[in-house]
C-alpha cells in the first residue's frame, strides 16, 4: 500500500514538474518560535506553573508516604477489620492523589496549549505571508518533532525561509 501511494506521489509530482518547475521552500519552526521573546515568556509561565504543582504533588506524596509508612509498622497489631479499614482509607488518600495529579496535568496541558496556540498562529500567518511573497508552491518542515531532518538537500530554486518568517512575525 505504501509503494503504490508513494508511486503515485512520485507520478503526480514528475508529471507536475512537466507542466511547471514547482517552487518548494523549507522552515525549521522550532527556531521562529524559540525567536519570540512571547514564546520564552509562555515557556516561562508553564514552567512556573509545573513547579508550583510539582511542590503541591510532592508535598502530597510525602504525606501519603509516611501514612503507608505507619500502616506497615502497626498492621501487625491490627485485627482483620482494623486492617481492612485502614487499607480502605490509605487506599482512598492514594485515588485522591492520583485525581489530584491527573487534574494537574490536564491543567498544565491546557495552559501551555492557551499560551502558545496565539504564538503559532502568529507564526502560521507569517509562514503564509512569506510563502506568497516568495510565490513557492509548498513550505517543508526542516525537521520532525523528534529533531530528525527531514530535508537533507536543496537545490538552488529551493530556500530556507526560517529567518524570513521570524522578521514577518517580529515586525508586527
Amino acid at each position: 500500500m505504501k509503494r503504490i501511494l508513494l508511486s503515485n506521489l512520485l507520478i503526480l509530482l514528475l508529471s507536475a514538474g512537466a507542466f511547471a518547475q514547482l517552487k518548494v521552500g523549507y522552515m525549521n519552526p522550532q527556531k521562529a518560535l524559540a525567536s519570540l521573546p512571547e514564546y520564552e515568556a509562555a515557556l516561562n509561565q508553564v514552567n512556573t506553573l509545573i513547579t508550583q504543582r510539582d511542590g503541591e504533588l510532592s508535598s502530597d506524596a510525602n504525606s501519603l508516604q509516611t501514612q503507608f509508612t505507619e500502616y506497615q509498622q502497626i498492621s501487625v497489631s491490627l485485627n482483620d477489620q482494623q486492617r481492612f479499614a485502614e487499607e480502605t482509607r490509605l487506599d482512598s488518600l492514594n485515588q485522591e492523589y492520583l485525581k489530584k495529579r491527573q487534574s494537574y496535568q490536564d491543567e498544565i496541558q491546557a495552559r501551555r496549549a492557551q499560551l502558545l496556540q496565539p504564538i503559532i498562529a502568529k507564526v502560521n500567518a507569517a509562514l503564509e505571508a512569506v510563502a506568497k511573497e516568495l510565490e513557492l508552491d509548498f513550505v517543508m518542515n526542516q525537521q520532525t518533532s523528534t529533531g530528525d531532518s527531514i530535508i537533507y538537500y536543496t537545490s538552488e530554486g529551493q530556500k530556507d525561509i526560517t529567518d524570513l518568517v521570524i522578521a514577518k512575525v517580529l515586525e508586527q
